[in-house]
Order: structure tokens, then C-alpha cells, then sequence
């Protein structure tokens, strides 16, 4: 990866490869990016010479918090163009072409950077949540996905998941966490409310599971935990000789397992994606859902319950507040200001026009 810093003068920039825009970066040419693009900070533009699009990205186009990015001319994205919740400001004056998605993003306060993108139609509850505001879930289709968690919640020797939630029902299967497409069954890392408890035979309970290299391991919890009051939950694993048990945590106290499939011992694996909001059994999270949080390590139950009340201990590695309130973006359709124009040997202007969305010139063949 490559970044340009603060003051970054640039003409016209080629960048095989991934790259950062952090703030006060003024781009006056043409920027292509054979690879993912990254903007953050304050003061980022992008304006196009003359006969030259503003913007050329062959990955994805990533917006993230607080930031501003001000793009005058054609922008064309073949990957998908993710913008933050977290009052960020795009504006195009020109035209933008984005091939893949356009999403909304979550921010990751661990510094990491480990966004998470919306899909679906989770709305913003920015005064709303359990430690300030909270992202409300449909129970139809509603998720925030991170597609590059393998690289992280795959290989660690110990972990730990805590989140807020907040369910409109009770007594039924609800996903709150997983990290693969849904397959029906609890192997890999995850987290949902379980109606019926398929090996320990309770009912309302709390099904989690995790998948490391010696194989998968899932607990039950008690029954009737289940509510529609605020509740926080924390996974934790370790490979622990001694105690390798997967442990859930309710309220900030230990929850006794109805059925306990037994340790499992090495690092982490089967991790393909993260996914909040939805479940292996395929169903979606009806609710609240409010400060996730991820660790390498496992927390004791005093950590966790500092956690709880919104502190911070270490070995945090993905962190979604979900306090945003919604990005803005704006694009205007100028042709004027786009690649789509030509410029005769006197300097007069041939302009393309519009229609249907798009730029066209009418062509006559005499």
C-alpha cells in the first residue's frame, strides 16, 4: 500500500497496487488506481485536466469517517464505492460510474480500520442505543459484513466477542453473529438466540460455536435468556491446556451451559467473512444491536464487564460503535466537467450531452 500524506501535490498519478489519500491531498490530472483507493481526513481533491477523467479505480473506492473527498469530473469505480455512516462527505461534479454496490459503511474505532459495510436496510438510531447510539435490524435481510475477516479472526490462539443487543422477539432462532455463508449448522465462530436447544434440550436459550484446527466445539446456554430488554453478551475461547471451553457471558456473569460440546485446542479457522445481524440458520436479527467488539485474547469477567459499561482494556482488533447517524454523498451530472469532451485545434468546445442517465454524442454517417 501507498499513502499520500498531508500537502501531497500531484499532476497525474498511476498506482499499481492499493492507496491512501489522508487528508489535504489535492490531485489536479487524472488518478488511476489499479487497485483499491482509501480516502480519509479533510481536504481531498480530485479535479480532471482537460480531455482526462478525474478518476479511474479497478478495486473499490473506500470513504472513510469525517472525511471529505471532492471529486470534479468523471469517476468511474469497478469495484464497489463504500461510504461511511460517520459524517462523511462526497461530493462529484461531473459523473460517476460505480460497477459494483454502492454501500454505507460502519467504522472501526480499533484503529484498524476493519470497516463494516451495510447491506439491506439497517437504519441509524444515533440517540437510540444501549452506550449512545445503535443500528436497528429488520429481521428480514438486514446485515453489516467485513469480507476480509479471515485475515484477521482467522489463526488467534484466543479471542473474545462482546456485543449489546437488543431483540424485538423472543423464543425463536435469531442470528446476532457469524463468520460464514449460513449453512444450517453451529461450526464456525458465532453467536444467535436458539429456540430450542437441538443436544442440551433448553428452550429460549443461547447457541455459540467456534472452529479452530482441531475441529468445532458449540455450547447451549441455560434456558429462558431470551428477552427484549437490553442484554450483553461476551464469547471467549483460549488454547488453554487446562481449560480450552468455550464461555459465555450474560449480563457480565458467567452463564452455565446446558450442553457444553467440549474444548477445542490450536488457533481459529473457518472464517470466510464476518457477518452481524445473521445467523448459520439463515435467520436475520429483529432489534437493536450496539457496540461490537472483537479481541485477541480472552477477557476475564472483570475485563468484560468494564467492556460492558463501554470502557476499554487491551487486545481490542475490531470495533463498530454503530453511533453513526448516515454519510452524505452528492453527485451532479455535468458533462462539462467530465472525460466525455473534446476540444478543437481553435479551442472551441464539442460537448456530449445526456440522456437516460448517460453521456451520448449523435453520430451521422454520410
Amino acid at each position: 500500500n501507498e499513502t499520500f500524506g498531508p500537502y501531497t501535490p500531484v499532476r497525474i498519478c498511476y498506482r499499481n497496487g492499493n492507496l491512501m489519500l489522508v487528508g489535504n491531498v489535492r490531485v489536479e490530472g487524472m488518478l488511476i488506481v489499479d487497485g483499491d483507493l482509501s480516502v480519509y481526513g479533510n481536504a481531498n481533491t480530485i479535479t480532471a485536466s482537460k480531455n482526462l477523467p478525474a478518476l479511474l479505480v479497478t478495486g473499490d473506492l473506500i470513504v472513510g469517517s469525517s472525511t471529505d473527498l471532492d471529486i470534479n469530473g468523471l469517476a468511474v469505480v469497478d469495484g464497489t464505492t463504500q461510504l461511511s455512516a460517520g459524517n462523511s462527505n462526497v461530493s462529484v461534479l461531473g459523473g460517476m460510474f460505480t460497477q459494483g454496490a454502492f454501500v454505507e459503511t460502519a467504522e472501526d474505532s480499533s484503529g484498524h480500520r476493519r470497516t463494516g459495510a451495510l447491506y439491506g436496510n439497517p437504519t441509524w438510531q444515533p440517540s437510540g442505543g444501549r452506550l449512545n447510539g445503535a443500528l436497528s435490524f429488520d429481521g428480514q435481510n438486514d446485515t453489516v459484513q467485513d469480507v476480509t475477516a479471515r485475515t484477521y479472526l482467522n489463526g488467534l490462539s484466543a479471542m473474545t466477542l462482546a456485543v449489546w443487543v437488543k431483540s424485538d422477539v423472543t423464543h425463536e432462532d435469531r442470528g446476532i453473529v457469524f463468520t460464514r455463508t449460513p449453512t444450517g449448522e453451529d461450526r464456525e465462530l458465532g453467536i444467535r438466540y436458539d429456540r430450542t436447544g437441538a443436544s442440551g434440550g433448553g428452550t429460549s436459550g443461547i447457541e455459540a460455536s467456534i472452529q479452530t484446527g482441531s475441529g468445532f466445539t458449540q455450547i447451549e446456554s441455560s434456558s429462558d435468556v431470551q428477552t427484549t430488554s437490553w442484554q450483553h453478551l461476551a464469547l471467549t475461547w483460549e488454547n488453554d491446556p487446562n481449560d480450552s471451553h468455550l464461555k459465555l457471558y450474560v449480563n457480565g456473569a458467567p452463564n452455565a451451559p446446558r450442553y457444553d460440546m467440549g474444548p477445542v485446542y490450536g488457533t481459529t479457522a473457518g472464517v470466510q467473512k464476518l457477518m452481524l445481524g445473521c445467523g448459520t440458520k439463515n435467520s436475520y436479527w429483529d432489534g437493536y444491536i450496539d457496540d461490537f467488539r472483537v479481541y485477541s485474547r480472552a477477557l476475564s469477567v472483570s475485563e468484560i464487564n468494564v467492556v460492558r459499561a463501554g470502557g476499554a482494556v487491551s487486545g481490542l482488533i475490531c470495533h463498530w460503535r454503530l453511533d453513526e447517524s448516515g454519510g452524505q454523498a452528492t453527485v451532479t451530472a455535468a458533462p462539462t466537467k467530465t472525460a466525455i469532451q473534446t476540444w478543437s485545434e481553435a479551442g472551441d468546445a464539442s460537448r456530449w450531452g445526456q440522456a437516460a442517465g448517460a453521456f451520448f454524442k449523435s453520430i451521422e454517417r454520410r
